[in-house]
This record gives structure tokens, C-alpha cells and sequence, in this order.
């Protein structure tokens, strides 16, 4: 199936909106698109044994679907777990991200809404784009896989609402959700999980989202299951890292503060205690990339994480987001690892 998004006149109406969260709920409850998933089969499909290798990509977008392909399959990836994919978005010349992905890679795929957009974005997102509307201005997660990918879901992560607004520059209904799928891994069952947490958020908020996909996940199987995805993890609280004395006050006592943010954040306690590990699947390392002129308009902090259960881990590794020709094709890297069934 294809998403039926909502019409122009109805988020030009809806933007008059923004602001009321009795509106966004109301709003919210009556949107189809926000529990459905699209799901592409997969083309020529694989039988998954030993070692899997999955890609794990905050993909800003998606503003160059074939070079974010070769950028996967360059990671050797038999499955992709993405986050921020465009659908019908002027932004990225309202192509299809997910399913433009999928046909790159001969992947199948399985797509969520997160969002339905009330704006083209913002303005750095416009930049040499010439289309002037959003055709369905949908935005959301993805899995793609070269093998079945079975049992598509998505789950909401809470009510959201809370970028129905014009003070965070890009008023949307909607808010943060987890996309599943189950695929055979040697015969048995493995969860899939795409998982991105709010970033204006502290890290009890990021706990409770993710308590919530974790949920999810038990709900479908308590086997083996990897979740990954940009969980936000900033390792301070926001107004922390805005201020710089602050900041380098952190930095002193801690440098390895924001390359491994895992000790100041609950939702990594959350996964211990349901049995999740992440040292084996993860560098202890940034993944947050600079902006494309070299200039440090954030802080590089480790955003981006991979989490099993009833799996082992080998071989992780951050990608550089970076095109062929050196463009920078998101503000996060990729990360890859690969997993396979306790031996």
C-alpha cells in the first residue's frame, strides 16, 4: 500500500492550528497515516544464516537516496534500520525515500509516520530545492531488509503533540514511534526494531520512550531482538550544553563524556535490567557529523546506538555520512555491526 496523507488544504487549515494540543489530538486520533505502515516486498529474498550485518543510519531526510544506497551497501548491510525518511517532501523533491532506498539496495522495506509536516522544513533543508509544496509532507522510519521481512508494525512511542507549534520552526502533527519487523535469522525469529527518541527531551523522557518501544518489542517476542536508532542521548541536559562554561566544565571532568554518553543516561538501565547489551555493538565514538563547511555548529556527541538481546555482536564501526564526492549526506554517521545467534 501507499500512504493516503492528508490533502494541502488540510495542513494549510491545520497550521492555523498549531499551538492548541486539544486541536493536535483531535487531529492527531482521526489520521490513519499514523498507524499504518507501507510495506515493500522484499525482491529476490535471502535466507538469513550466521553472521548478519546491519546498517543503522539517522539519514536526515534522505535529500540523495543513491548515494545514501551506496553508502549502505557499502557497509556490507543485509538490513537497514533508518530514521528521519521523507515521504512527499519538497525538501527532498517529494520523492519516496524508503521505497527508492529499497530499490537501490534490491531490499524489501517496512515504513512508519512519525509526523505529518505543516511546513517545507526548515530553511537550510531548501537550499537549491525548487519544488514550492509538499506533496504529502510525511516523515518517519524505516527497516529494509534482503531477506522477509514479516510482521510489519509501528508503535507510538507517546501522545505527542509537542512540535505542534511554531517555536520549534517546524510545526507537525505527530510525534516519536518505533517501527518493527520480524525476520529468520537460522531458522529463528529476530525482532527488528527503528527506534528515534525525541531530541527536545531530558533523559527521563528518553527512558520513558524507550521503555515504551522496549515494550513493544516483548509484546511481539522476549527472544532475540536488536533496537537501533538515534536516541538522542545528549549526556547533559540541553541548557547544559548551551552554556559554554558549563560545557567545558563537563568536559574537564569527564572528557569521554559525550563519545560514550551511557552513564548519564536511565534508558540504558531500562535496557540492562530487560537484558539488552550494547558494549559489543557500539564505538565509543561521536556520531554526530559537523556541517558541511567544516565550521562546528554543534558538539560532537554519540546520538546513534545499537542494542541486542539473545544475539552476539562483532565488528562495529561508524561510516562517515559522506558521498563519493566527498558531500555530506547527513548530520549523522552510519553505524554498522554485525549479529548472529549464540554459537
Amino acid at each position: 500500500m501507499t500512504f493516503t496523507g492528508p490533502s494541502a488544504d488540510e495542513r494549510r487549515r491545520w497550521r492555523e492550528l498549531v499551538g492548541d494540543p486539544a486541536a493536535h489530538d483531535e487531529i492527531a486520533s482521526g489520521l490513519a497515516c499514523l498507524t499504518q505502515t507501507d510495506v515493500e516486498p522484499t525482491v529476490d529474498p535471502v535466507v538469513a544464516s550466521g553472521w548478519l550485518r546491519l546498517a543503522v543510519w539517522n539519514i536526515e531526510r534522505g535529500r540523495d537516496p543513491e548515494a545514501i544506497a551506496a553508502l549502505i551497501a557499502s557497509s556490507g548491510a543485509d538490513a537497514a534500520l533508518l530514521s528521519e525518511v521523507d515521504l512527499g517532501m519538497a525538501r527532498t523533491r517529494n520523492r519516496d525515500v524508503a521505497r527508492e532506498l529499497g530499490r537501490e539496495l534490491r531490499m524489501g522495506s517496512v515504513y512508519a509516520i512519525e509526523y505529518v509536516e505543516l511546513s517545507l522544513g526548515k530553511e537550510a533543508d531548501l537550499v537549491g530545492i525548487t519544488e514550492t509544496e509538499n506533496d504529502v509532507g510525511l516523515h518517519g522510519n524505516a527497516v529494509l531488509g534482503r531477506m522477509p521481512l514479516l510482521r510489519p508494525g509501528v508503535v507510538r512511542l507517546d501522545r505527542g503533540g509537542r512540535w505542534f507549534n511554531e517555536v520549534l520552526g517546524e510545526p507537525r502533527v505527530g510525534g516519536q514511534i518505533v517501527v518493527l519487523s520480524t525476520i529468520e535469522l537460522d531458522g529463528s525469529a529476530v525482532e527488528l526494531a527503528s527506534v528515534h527518541l525525541e531530541s527536545h527531551s531530558d533523559a527521563s523522557d528518553r527512558a520513558a520512550q524507550f521503555t515504551a518501544a522496549l515494550d513493544a518489542i516483548d509484546a511481539r517476542s522476549t527472544g532475540p531482538a536488536v533496537i537501533a536508532g538515534d536516541l538522542n542521548t545528549f549526556g547533559a541536559e540541553i541548557g547544559e550544553l548551551a552554556d559554554r562554561t558549563t560545557l567545558r566544565r563537563l568536559l574537564e571532568t569527564e572528557p569521554g563524556r559525550f563519545s560514550w554518553p551511557a552513564t548519564h543516561e536511565a534508558l540504558f538501565d531500562v535496557a540492562a535490567a530487560r537484558g539488552y547489551d550494547w558494549i559489543d555493538c557500539n564505538v565509543a565514538a561521536p556520531t554526530t557529523r559537523h556541517a558541511p563547511d567544516g565550521s562546528p555548529h554543534h558538539i560532537p556527541i554519540k546520538l546513534d546506538w545499537i542494542l541486542v538481546r539473545g544475539l552476539e555482536a562483532r565488528r562495529p564501526t561508524v561510516v562517515p555520512a559522506l558521498g563519493p564526492d566527498g558531500t555530506t549526506l547527513s548530520d549523522h554517521e552510519l553505524l554498522a555491526v554485525s549479529v548472529r545467534l549464540p554459537q
